[in-house]
């Protein structure tokens, strides 16, 4: 797919979407990006680009795609501002009645938007929340943990947080396709200077819709990178992030002026359990001393804050390992996840071989198809053959039938006479 150079396309006075896209140095996966847009089918959209004092040529890269195509908005910060201040800087100019997000490095179907703007504007739905999958470089694609617990595989007209609590587990901002009017009624905006962003923005748009609709027929890409910064989790700011926009979420849903959040607390309580937190928790053997004060200074006397229900009720080695904080016992927590880091090592190490075997395998598969194929075009061949060399020969059975019938005919009493006479006759002929 490449981007339409056919000249500028000029959106209409009022888009349909609004599409925000911070930037900030990915001028590897951005023209892939920006021809995922450009291209949708959706035509009346507008592309709200903002670069976030990006140091490699992303900026460049905007301001080319702008010349060509007049929807694209193209915003640049001269200090780095950070993704969440971007964001909110991108609403407030955002003009389309439905607006969404995508990070700079991802792609979607030229399809998707069409197909989200005609399922809101038919249902009237506050936020459709549509399918997303994880991929790599290496062309690898996988529906991730939290795509599957928040059960989104199926379509639903209409719903609410308190109907499907598990959407709890969908966090991420770019699979939420929004309606202008409903946002700014909520005055919502993206928790600025921190990490993870996403995830109160999230919960709190689901908990103030009375309308969600869920879409599985869209398909958003989110690449994994190994630069990404929120895929890196053992940094004290990170760590310390992630307490601090889960607390805003539980605060939230236990304030106390609106109880009618409360029961989302036990559901929350349980993904911070199972998912957020161990996320931390096995990176400890890996970790500095400073990294263990905030384990046991601050997520330790959070986590303690959690129902004993909730606690209870995680299972296994992971529950085993809450024990192990629970006594400060840092020092097993960290023999258990380095060895679970040298098995997950060589579990990965298996795998990478059986997937190099099954590789093998399939090149050999196919190179015995292959041969097959040619032995196939072969015997097909010799069979022509040999269909050609019987035609031959029955083409020179028949001559020499046919000849041998002309000498008996002539060693006939009646065939030699008519020879004869033939012979006179081209004689006379000859003569005169």
């Amino acid at each position: 797919m490449v981007m339409n150079m056919d000249g500028n396309n000029k959106p209409e006075e009022n888009p349909l979407v609004s599409i925000i896209v911070p930037v900030y140095n990915t001028e590897e996966y951005l023209e892939e990006c920006l021809n995922c847009l450009v291209n949708q089918t959706l035509k009346n959209i507008e592309i709200i680009c903002i670069d976030d004092a990006s140091t490699d040529d992303s900026l460049k890269i905007l301001n080319h795609y702008a010349k060509f195509d007049d929807r694209i908005i193209v915003m640049n910060n001269e200090i780095n501002l950070g993704q969440s201040t971007t964001r909110n800087l991108a609403i407030k100019k955002a003009k389309g009645d439905y607006i969404t997000f995508f990070d700079s490095d991802d792609v979607i179907n030229t399809t998707a938007y069409e197909k989200l703007y005609n399922e809101a504007n038919k249902h009237d739905q506050d936020v459709i929340v549509f399918s997303f999958k994880r991929f790599n470089d290496d062309g690898e694609e996988w529906f991730e943990i939290l795509q599957e617990k928040s059960n989104i595989t199926k379509y639903v007209e209409k719903t609410n947080m308190m109907e499907k609590p598990e959407l709890i587990y969908n966090t991420i901002a770019c699979n939420k396709f929004i309606k202008m009017d409903f946002l700014k009624k909520i005055n919502l905006k993206f928790m600025e200077n921190t990490l993870f962003e996403d995830i109160p923005f999230s919960t709190k748009l689901f908990c103030l819709a009375d309308s969600i609709g869920i879409y599985p027929d869209v398909i958003y890409y989110w690449r994994v990178r190994n630069q990404s910064t929120t895929q890196s989790n053992d940094n004290i700011k990170n760590l310390k992030d992630r307490i601090f926009v889960s607390k805003d979420v539980l605060d939230y849903v236990n304030k106390e002026e609106d109880e009618k959040f409360k029961p989302l607390t036990e559901p929350l309580y349980k993904k911070l359990l199972e998912h957020d937190f161990p996320i931390y928790i096995n990176q400890l053997d890996i970790s500095n001393e400073e990294y263990e004060k905030v384990m046991l200074n601050e997520v330790l006397p959070f986590i303690k804050t959690f129902s004993k229900e909730s606690i209870d009720e995680v299972d296994g080695m992971l529950k085993f390992k809450y024990e192990l904080l629970f006594d400060k016992n840092i020092e097993n927590l960290k023999i258990i996840t380095a060895n679970e880091r040298v098995n997950n090592a060589r579990i990965k190490e298996l795998k990478n071989k059986i997937k190099e075997k099954n590789a093998k395998i399939k090149e050999l598969r196919i190179q015995k198809e292959e041969i097959r194929a040619r032995k196939e075009e072969i015997r097909a061949r010799k069979e022509e053959i040999r269909k050609q060399k019987n035609a031959e020969i029955r083409r020179l059975r028949n001559i020499n039938q046919n000849q041998r019938e002309e000498i008996k005919e002539l060693k006939s009493t009646k065939g030699w006479m008519k020879y004869k006479s033939n012979n006179l006759l081209e004689r006379g002929k000859n003569k005169f």
